[in-house]
């Protein structure tokens, strides 16, 4: 009898002991609480956080020990739990503390059994997540370019603002849209196809066209990226419309088409050609009345249409024209079948990207005998409107180079420069909470950043410096640029009046400084480096030396930095002399007369 009472008074202290050991044994902080709000038990984890001795807490009332601690929430879920009988999952924030914990309320009997784990890690990262979240929208919602993101089915994942504006749709309604709905020069499989590019890990540049909501065609040039977001590929395209670009390149377009029919509609034979009498442009009348073909014409040269007795004087009329910028003649036209037609013939100096060249025309005279002197007046009038035309022409040629090249630097600035950043930014946030990533993304962002400042470089050396050109300012900022940059010592010496030379000039000694300062970076490995612009003798005298590599002037060299100068200089009658063997550094020596427009 003895032995059989004494066993049920021992087994409920072991069960008590191997319950309170497995309730210390658990990762979470534990507690035992009554209906009323009694502790009952707390294991050491629970008692860390409440930050009282569990034998203390024994007994206690939670609502009495911490009054102000808990809030409304955690008691509304603690009466729920025991009201309902089930169990209430709690997320609450301790502002005290600035800790986030997480509460998993059990129905125990007549109370509740609580599992508390400290989740601020998490919640911190949940609302750093969510910040980043709001301003990479921010971002797409301020941004001027569209964004596009859909799956791979084309289906509309999201847009931004600027996209709905371009398009005219609302974003509900583009949710419920695929791209062929409203892509209308790409077909469906196109654009498949660019998402395969895409996907290999290009970063694809493309033209399409968008139809609108009011029905309305507008050209869209397009960026398409690849994005990864929850383990699933999405692809994003930053886009602008390039309606007003396109409108006037089809407006450039027409205008030379409208240039080319002026020209083959002028009366006689119209011809271009440069100081090596290479052939540029030529009407249909040459063709028709020289009788010679395209390809025939392409591969001869000026005196090659007259008799030898007159081609002393023709080649004296060309070099007056290349010297004094204009000259007439009256001479026989000398056809492939012999026949010799009596012309005037004028021509006008000019400059056609960079480079000098003589425009002309040329007036079949043979009829002139009734009215000569009458009819010399008519043609020299016409002929002198028609010389202005094309200088007109010409002077619009030359001047759309330079502007072509600020629209290129502008662009790479403006327009590229802005998706590297914004490829950037989408690198840094895929490697945020990451660190393998994070390794892994280092070298490409490092290659992202050298394009930026390549870009930028690049960009400045393109666009055209604005307003009136102070050579000298320009010059000495290029100079600054290269001691500041680099361990070369560069001097610069100055002594001329702006007012011998004109803006055109000016310019171009700017780009050809730029070349050579390029040319000595890319090749010369110097030391110091010298540059002198001088006014001396009706000329002026520019003179880079530097103590670099050095070069053999008599081996083929690759890179065409010195061919762009040497054709500059020529352009404006200058002469260039360049001194150098290897070992032995390079001067280049360029004097260009101050009376080229004189």
């Amino acid at each position: 009898m003895k032995t059989k009472t004494s066993q049920p008074k021992q087994k409920p202290a072991k069960d008590k002991d191997k319950y309170r050991l497995m309730v210390e044994s658990i990762r979470d902080a534990f507690m035992s609480i009554d209906a009323k709000g009694n502790f009952i038990y707390v294991n050491n984890k629970a008692a860390k956080i409440l930050e009282r001795p569990k034998n203390y807490l024994t007994g206690k009332n939670i609502w009495n020990e911490f009054p102000g601690s808990l809030n409304h929430e955690f008691k509304k879920a603690f009466q729920k739990a025991i009201a309902f009988q089930k169990p209430v999952y709690l997320e609450e924030y301790h502002a005290a503390n600035n800790v986030w914990f997480e509460n998993h309320i059990y129905p125990s009997g007549k109370g509740v059994s609580i599992y508390m784990r400290d989740v601020t890690k998490r919640k911190r990262k949940e609302i750093n997540s969510l910040k980043f979240a709001k301003r990479n929208q921010l971002l797409l919602d301020t941004m001027q370019n569209s964004f596009l993101l859909t799956d791979a089915e084309l289906n509309v994942i999201d847009v931004n603002p600027a996209f709905c504006k371009a398009i005219g749709y609302t974003r509900k309604e583009l949710l419920k849209m695929n791209v062929s709905d409203f892509d209308v020069q790409l077909s469906p499989n196109e654009i498949k196809q660019n998402f395969i590019k895409v996907a290999a890990g290009n970063i694809l540049e493309l033209e399409t066209k968008n139809k609108k909501k009011d029905g309305s065609i507008i050209d869209v040039e397009v960026v398409l990226t690849e994005m990864e977001m929850d383990g699933k590929i999405y692809f994003a395209s930053f886009g602008r419309d390039i309606s007003a670009r396109k409108k006037a390149e089809q407006q450039i377009l027409n205008e030379k088409q409208l240039s080319d029919s002026i020209i083959n509609s002028l009366p006689g034979i119209f011809y271009s050609y440069d100081k090596n009498g290479k052939f540029l442009k030529w009407n249909k009348n040459f063709e028709t009345i020289s009788k010679y073909s395209a390809a025939e014409i392409e591969h001869m040269r000026p005196l090659d249409f007259f008799d030898d007795d007159e081609k002393s004087i023709l080649t004296k009329k060309i070099n007056t024209v290349f010297r004094a910028g204009a000259a007439q003649v009256e001479a026989h036209f000398f056809t492939k079948n012999k026949e010799k037609i009596p012309y005037y013939f004028n021509g006008s100096r000019a400059q056609i990207e960079g480079k000098l060249c003589l425009i002309g025309m040329g007036i079949d005279i043979t009829e002139r005998n009734k009215a000569q002197e009458a009819l010399r007046l008519i043609e020299q009038e016409i002929l002198n409107q028609k010389v202005q035309e094309q200088k007109k022409i010409i002077r619009a040629v030359i001047q759309a180079e330079e502007t072509e090249r600020n629209y290129i630097g502008c662009e790479l600035h403006d327009n590229v420069n802005q998706i590297l950043a914004g490829t950037k930014l989408y690198l840094t946030m895929a490697g945020k909470n990451d660190e393998k990533i994070r390794g892994l993304l280092g070298y490409p962002l490092e290659l992202l950043d050298n394009s930026i400042n390549e870009i930028r470089a690049l960009s400045s050396k393109y666009v055209t410096p604005p307003g009136k050109i102070d050579l000298k300012g320009l010059a000495k900022n290029l100079v600054e640029v290269l001691n500041k940059n680099t361990h070369i010592k560069t001097t610069l010496d100055c002594s001329f009046s702006d007012q011998i030379m004109d803006e055109e000039l000016k310019l171009n000694l700017y780009r050809i400084i730029q070349e050579q300062i390029n040319n000595i970076l890319k090749h010369a490995a110097p030391t110091s480096v010298a540059i002198s612009l001088r006014a001396r003798e009706n000329a002026i005298h520019l003179v880079t030396t530097d103590n670099g590599k050095g070069f053999d002037l008599n081996k083929k060299r690759p890179g065409i930095g010195i061919a762009n100068i040497i054709n500059r200089v020529e352009s404006f009658n200058g002469k260039i002399n360049i001194l150098s063997s290897p070992g032995n550094g390079c001067k280049m020596a360029i004097e260009i007369p101050c009376n080229f427009y004189a």
